[in-house]
């Protein structure tokens, strides 16, 4: 028989325990020893087997019984429990093209091998896509795949403005600001169709951003006629407001009021927590300036944010299927708990 790649030649097929007490007369001793050793250290059976296997040169220069001893020896110093005798613990699986979330829950572009799904990684969540996120900030260098943003939050609640839409305000957090932002997926950008994909250099052939919840005439000015916005992430419990008494999505404007303080762990799939790119992008941090203040009340969790969409007729978004229900309106219901 074969194990770990070595051939195994006259070992007993039936395991003996370790460290056993039973008289060498009542057992051949080399064969337990050699079965033992081939499970626990393969290499040293190889040296080994040639001096206590069949026709080893133990029996050649010594006794039976002398090898016999010695083996009987040898494998009570391997154990004394059966479990000494088992093959080692198999490795840990290599989850390959799915990187392991860091303890933010976001995963790294740049781990995810080739030959994986056009978005990725892992598999699809409620809403058709990867439940991982990617954080466009972090350095994505070293795969095929790029952290590409789902948020087109633009300044003054506008449509954004890409190379491709004629109307429309400077997007925050997409686009030439793809950088900015702390929300995105790993796409391999070679698999989006020439011409449907960004053409903004920061965002080279990422998926059109846009809002679930734009009016149908937004959605076809910035995704074009006969798509759809579908939603690529499902929002959390933690991402739920308590709004008189109703749980709502978390939005910038409670920022503002006091609601919430966007904080990294306030809650889960928040854009841009403690506001650092909307700081970057107004160029200050002071609340009292009306750039940051604006971008501020852009910010979102993950309702707000999509990819553009050609599906075919009979499709739909997996987030306006019947059944959907996203965590706030669960909290409603008392289906979940609400947030602590």
């Amino acid at each position: 028989m074969e194990r770990g790649g070595w051939i195994l030649i006259g070992v007993v097929s039936g395991l003996v325990a370790c460290g056993s007490n039973v008289p060498v007369e009542e057992r051949d001793n080399c064969d337990a020893y050699l079965e033992c050793l081939a499970e626990t250290d393969p290499e040293e059976f190889e040296s080994e087997a040639t001096v206590y296997g069949n026709n080893g040169s133990c029996f050649d220069s010594a006794s039976g019984d002398d090898c016999q001893t010695a083996c009987g020896q040898k494998l009570a110093g391997l154990g004394e429990s059966s479990e000494a005798c088992e093959p080692p613990p198999e490795p840990e699986p290599d989850p390959g093209n799915d990187p392991q979330p860091d303890e933010n829950g976001y995963v790294n572009c740049g781990e995810l091998s080739a030959g994986g799904p056009t978005v990725g990684p892992g598999e699809p969540g409620p809403l058709g896509f990867p439940t991982a996120a990617c954080n466009p900030r972090q350095d994505q260098t070293g795969s095929e795949y790029a952290c590409c943003s789902d948020d087109p939050a633009a300044v003054g609640g506008d449509v954004p403005q890409y190379q491709n839409v004629s109307l429309g305000s400077t997007p925050l957090f997409s686009g030439s600001n793809n950088g900015l932002g702390t929300s995105g997926m790993c796409v391999r950008t070679s698999d989006i169709p020439a011409g449907s994909g960004l053409s903004e250099a920061a965002a080279a052939n990422c998926p059109v951003p846009c809002n679930p919840t734009w009016a149908a005439g937004d959605v076809e000015a910035v995704c074009g006629a006969s798509r759809v916005c579908c939603q690529t992430r499902a929002i959390q419990p933690e991402d739920c407001i308590l709004d008189g008494d109703t749980w709502r999505p978390a939005t910038g404007a409670d920022i503002l009021d006091g609601t919430s303080n966007w904080a990294l762990p306030r809650h889960r799939t928040h854009q841009d927590p403690n506001g650092q790119g909307c700081a970057t992008f107004a160029g200050s941090a002071d609340i009292g300036n009306e750039d940051f203040q604006d971008c501020l009340v852009q910010l979102s969790v993950a309702d707000k944010r999509g990819w553009c969409q050609a599906l075919q007729p009979g499709q739909a978004c997996p987030g306006d299927q019947a059944g959907y229900l996203d965590a706030c309106e669960q909290i409603n219901m008392g289906l979940i708990p609400p947030p602590v």
